[in-house]
């Protein structure tokens, strides 16, 4: 993920001043929330460099239209735009910030996957709970915010750093283990197994690897003493864990570099937002196990998480592509 152009990098820490968005920020009404960050009739924003407000637009735009495509559609054209002004400014090519295997065959055979199944499986009204509920899990119901902007905004920062070549937080593989840790995605993260059994669900890991897991497992929290174990431990072994072995790094880091745990309002209003489409889903897969056998019913819910994670790392390219964008122009 580093930035190719050197010269282009001193700017870009500038990001971090002015991309964060605080809870104050979207305190609207009601009315005004389920507009403010995509309205049909003026179309998408160009790619943008604030997590949180990438996330807002996505889910108002499943919720007014009940489908992925016309934001894969953007995200396609943003990308194009950016490696074109890219390969101006720097005078080298860019294949642009999209990951490696959303090839425009793959995208088309994704739009073409979801419009032959939403109108048997009720997709479109799926991708609305889920949007409604992802703005929720972000505003709470005041729309005051709650602590997942935090999450994000630190992510963010963690994105640039990565881009500039000092980190190797900022992936999406890490706020996705993040986000499964706090909001209780990942079943189990929140129980407290000895690290001995968490060490024992790590198959893949060599018995060097799993020594090292064992010594980091002992931390409840990272702080800076176990910063240069843990970048050696990612450059080695962390993509080899399970998702439950990347959420217990996860919420170490988290616990390490977060200032204050959140309130706990905003927390249970997060949580309580993820388990209503969690629930809306599970009504859909039973529906799908009923009528189908257990191999098919297996390959549809994969099909279907499959794109609701593909959307989450386009609008992480989305970030990308903007602080790209920012850093040629300034």
């Amino acid at each position: 993920m580093k930035l190719v152009h050197k010269a282009l990098t001193p700017c870009i820490s500038a990001i971090c001043a002015i991309a964060l968005l605080s809870r104050a920020a979207i305190a609207q009404d009601a009315e005004q929330i389920r507009t403010a960050h995509y309205q049909y009739t003026k179309g998408f924003k160009p790619a943008q460099t604030n997590l949180t407000e990438i996330f807002l637009q996505l889910a108002g735009s499943l919720e007014h239209h009940g489908s992925p495509e016309p934001y894969i559609r953007h995200i396609q054209a943003e990308h194009k735009r950016i490696s074109a002004l890219y390969e101006q400014k720097t005078g080298d090519s860019h294949k642009g910030r999209m990951p490696s295997y959303m090839t425009e065959e793959y995208l088309n055979r994704f739009i073409a996957n979801w419009n032959a199944l939403s109108p048997k499986l009720g997709l479109d009204q799926l991708a609305k709970d889920a949007a409604r509920c992802a703005r929720n899990a972000i505003q709470g119901p005041q729309d005051t915010g709650t602590f997942v902007i935090e999450i994000l905004n630190h992510h963010q920062e963690e994105v640039v750093s990565t881009m500039k070549g000092k980190s190797q937080n900022g992936t999406f593989e890490r706020l996705r283990a993040t986000l499964a840790t706090e909001l209780e995605f990942t079943p189990g993260t929140k129980a407290l197994p000895d690290s001995a059994t968490l060490v024992e669900r790590e198959k893949a890991l060599t018995e060097t690897e799993r020594k090292e897991y064992t010594a980091l497992l002992k931390h409840e929290r990272f702080t800076k003493a176990e910063f240069g174990t843990l970048e050696r431990f990612y450059k080695s072994a962390y993509d080899k864990l399970t998702e439950g072995g990347k959420a217990e790094i996860s919420k170490r880091v988290w616990s390490g570099t977060r200032k204050e745990p959140p309130p706990p309002n905003t927390r249970t209003d997060a949580i309580s937002s993820v388990k209503a489409f969690m629930d809306e889903k599970s009504k859909l897969f039973g529906k799908i196990d009923a009528a189908v056998s257990a191999d098919q019913a297996k390959l549809l819910q994969e099909v279907i998480d499959g794109a609701f994670l593909d959307l989450a790392r386009l609008a992480h390219s989305e970030l990308e592509g903007g602080i790209l964008e920012w850093s040629l122009n300034h």
